[in-house]
């Protein structure tokens, strides 16, 4: 009800129009034309009673007056919004892809033989469009950079993610890291993790712990403390 305020592209390219009364003739103008009215018939636009409207689409010849018949509301209008399930979520095929990610550091095996399968098993753990081209891209490759891998870890396995969040304030001291990183551990069997090699499960709790104090944390000091320690792991 203020074309005015829009892109004449947006006006244009819109198949079907629904012309209310529009007072201002600086709204007349563009919406009118757009729905290939005259000169007299855009000066009416201003005089539409309540619920009348000029409808307009791309392949008629010319628009027509509608009028939408008043309704008397049948006591209060509630909308209920209908409740969301959850995605299931497929524990094997996340397993698979982190097998991938770390496919040339652990020379682990993945069931991704061919692109095609990799594309149809990112169709289920509800992945972002940018994280597959991440993953695609390090099928292509044989593998995938540090970089990639705390990305994609941490959106694989969000439950982890949230563990590391809750205890990254006890980060520092070896001791705590070591209770950290059992912490961790525990977490990555209940989700049956044990499933993948131990170098493999070990890799994914470092990305997600660099990951998480490198780029949300921010916290500097932590990362290079926990980096010196290296979890009690090797490099990955």
């Amino acid at each position: 009800q203020a074309p005015a305020l829009l892109d004449m592209a947006a006006i244009r390219n819109t198949n079907t129009k629904i012309i209310l009364r529009l007072p201002d003739q600086s709204d007349r103008e563009p919406v009118g034309r757009a729905a290939n009215l005259n000169e007299d018939q855009i000066k009416e636009l201003a005089k539409l009673p309540c619920g009348v409207a000029a409808v307009y689409q791309n392949e008629w010849v010319e628009a027509v007056l509608c009028k939408v018949e008043h309704v008397e509301a049948q006591g209060e209008y509630k909308y209920n919004r209908p409740e969301e399930k959850p995605a299931e979520v497929n524990m094997s095929e996340r397993l698979e892809i982190a097998k991938l990610l770390y496919k040339n550091s652990t020379n682990c095996k993945t069931k991704f033989k061919e692109l095609d399968e990799l594309e149809k098993a990112l169709n289920t753990p509800n992945l972002r469009d940018s994280t597959k081209a991440m993953l695609i891209q390090a099928f292509k490759d044989g593998g995938a950079n540090s970089d990639i891998r705390r990305i994609v870890v941490a959106e694989l396995f969000p439950q982890i993610n949230e563990k590391v969040k809750s205890a990254s304030n006890t980060i520092g001291k070896d001791a705590n890291n070591l209770l950290l990183a059992n912490k961790i551990n525990n977490e990555i069997k209940k989700l049956a993790l044990q499933k993948l090699s131990e170098k493999v499960s070990q890799n994914i709790m470092n990305d997600i712990i660099i990951g998480y104090l490198s780029n949300e944390a921010g916290n500097q000091l932590r990362l290079d403390n926990w980096v010196k320690w290296q979890g009690g792991l090797k490099n990955a």
